[in-house]
């Protein structure tokens, strides 16, 4: 009785079908499913309906998937697939973007697992294409758009000028309220309200100005074939990916994809992950100079076993195709975004002892981030010492010395217009300040500058002439994974507004640990290496005078593929 009220409603037909089809699943009648299913997919091709296609297409997958039909299975997820992605390009708005793929991304884990548990070379290549359109999608985005308008003025459509002006007024509030944030407020509950919907409002002005916007910055993910190329001979890239309650990865290098579908449960992962934040934890919980032998000998004991632990779940099982590999690049996934690859154990060696490695939030960003030359023109060194942290002037002050004609604002000059300003236009970009993480509140996340806070928010809207930027404060490599997969952070804002390189830190740091660091790192980079390769060296240094993982391997970097002549 219900179909029959739609005849003349194909929508409201295929919204009834899904229903009943979701009925006939619950009581075990698959075929019966699949059939109100298929007439459905006739009635919405029919009409043109490209979302009801992919829906059906996609409770079509799972019906084939329960039904042990793994080729139709996956044949109704590519058209399911291709459907979303053909409607998510024709989504300008950043935010809705965002979730109009969060909340299709069941179809891309299921259609993922399937073909990376099928050995064939066609699968695995597929497989990597379809986990670069599950992450970091926003970001890809943000990289298309900046190329895109790199030589262009913006034109904004004639409405959009007081949007813009409304849009600036509520970002001013928003940025104050969260350095208010940042410097320690603990907001009424009236102001966390306040903040809630002055968010929303931005949301929705932003979304307005977009869809009023001229070209749609989307484009696909780059494919695995084009990944490939973009590899070095002796290069192999990681692409982990959390799947259900499993972690995978496949191990891709120029000439072959191996998957390893089901590498350590989730649940084990991060009991694994823990008791290596743990130890980093008790380690810089005291100065090692008051550390005795004793309790010295023991913390690396300790750190060593969490972090073999780690090595066991994510390198062992294909540590043999590590032989002749020169360079590591790595795609981490949810929890291991915080997890310090270089500092990983095999039970003799630590991974920065046989390569440099390369942290990356996607293949595809990996591949569309821009290099430059290497050469040094123009350096902006900051630093802004206090109280906490004097020596962050004197590590500006050291650091500008090596570059002629530097830029250096330390102290009181370091405010938020100034480090703007010379940021755009630097080739680097050496940032000695504390940083603020918040994964409640990530926009309240950024930098501290003489004058307040440059949050997130700000550096994304940053225009940087593709850097290599450097970030000594604590936790600047931290972010927040979003329910789409797309990252939140104060890297990700940096590789967004254009730059090149990012080195950050993924915890709070020792001084002199650091200190040495960075006159490491940089002696590496005057003799010509790439960032990656600098960061080896410094961190190989380091050890002789700090053993302690958690004071050599704060540091991550970030970097294009470039390898000669720097590399960025």
């Amino acid at each position: 009785h219900g179909i029959g009220m739609t005849a003349n409603r194909p929508v409201q037909q295929v919204r009834w079908s899904i229903l009943e089809s979701d009925l006939a699943v619950a009581q075990g009648e698959l075929e019966l499913a699949r059939q109100i299913l298929e007439s459905a997919c006739s009635v919405a091709e029919q009409a043109h309906v490209v979302p009801l296609t992919g829906e059906l297409h996609h409770r079509l997958s799972a019906v084939a998937r329960a039904s042990n039909e793994d080729e139709k299975a996956n044949e109704h997820a590519r058209i399911a697939i291709n459907a979303y992605e053909r409607l998510r390009g024709t989504i300008r708005a950043d935010r809705l973007r965002q979730s109009f793929h969060r909340h299709r991304l069941t179809i891309y884990d299921e259609f993922y697992g399937a073909l990376t548990r099928d050995t064939r070379d066609i699968a695995q290549a597929e497989a990597l294409s379809v986990a670069e359109r599950m992450r970091s999608r926003l970001l890809l985005d943000s990289l298309h758009a900046r190329s895109t308008d790199a030589n262009s003025v913006r034109q904004l459509a004639p409405a959009s000028g007081p949007l813009e002006s409304e849009l600036a007024q509520q970002r001013r509030w928003l940025n104050w309220m969260y350095s208010a944030l940042a410097d320690g407020l603990e907001p009424s509950q009236s102001q966390l309200q306040e903040l809630a919907e002055r968010e929303q409002i931005a949301t929705r002005i932003a979304d307005r100005i977009a869809v009023a916007g001229g070209a749609n910055p989307f484009d696909e993910p780059v494919s695995a074939a084009e990944i490939q190329q973009h590899l070095m001979p002796d290069d192999l890239a990681l692409s982990y990916v959390i799947v259900e309650d499993h972690l995978s990865v496949q191990v891709v290098s120029s000439d072959q994809i191996i998957g390893f579908p089901t590498l350590v449960p989730v649940a084990q992962l991060r009991e694994l992950v823990a008791e290596v934040q743990f130890q980093i934890g008790r380690a810089l919980a005291q100065d090692p100079a008051l550390t005795s032998s004793g309790r010295s000998r023991r913390l690396q004991r300790d750190m060593d076993h969490a972090l073999t632990g780690v090595y066991e779940a994510l390198i062992a099982p294909f540590e043999n195709l590590l032989g002749s590999v020169n360079r590591l690049i790595v795609v981490p996934s949810g929890v291991l975004h915080g997890v310090p690859f270089t500092a990983l154990f095999d039970g003799t060696h630590y991974l920065a002892d046989k390569l440099p490695i390369i942290t990356v939030p996607s293949l595809s960003v990996y591949t569309l981030l821009p290099s430059h030359s290497g050469t040094i023109e123009r350096a902006l060194i900051v630093g802004v010492p206090d109280a906490i942290a004097p020596e962050m002037g004197a590590e500006a002050e050291q650091v500008a010395t090596r570059f002629t004609g530097a830029r250096l604002l330390n102290g009181p000059v370091a405010g938020r217009n100034a480090v703007l300003a010379g940021m755009q236009g630097a080739d680097l970009v050496h940032l000695a300040c504390h940083a603020r993480f918040d994964p409640v509140h990530p926009s309240a996340s950024g930098l501290k500058v003489a004058d307040g806070w440059l949050t997130l928010d700000i550096l994304m809207s940053t225009r940087l002439n593709s850097p290599t930027v450097l970030l000594t404060g604590c936790e600047t490599g931290r972010v927040r994974i979003e329910e789409s997969n797309d990252l939140t952070g104060i890297t990700t804002a940096f590789v967004s507004a254009g730059a090149a390189a990012v080195v950050a830190s993924l915890w709070k740091t020792h001084d002199g640990a650091m200190q040495t660091l960075i006159e490491r790192f940089y002696d590496g980079r005057s003799k010509g290496l790439t960032v990656s390769d600098a960061l080896q060296r410094a961190q190989l240094a380091v050890r002789n005078d700090w053993p302690h993982p958690a004071h050599w391997a704060p540091l991550a970097a970030l970097h294009s593929g470039a390898r000669e002549g720097d590399s960025g």
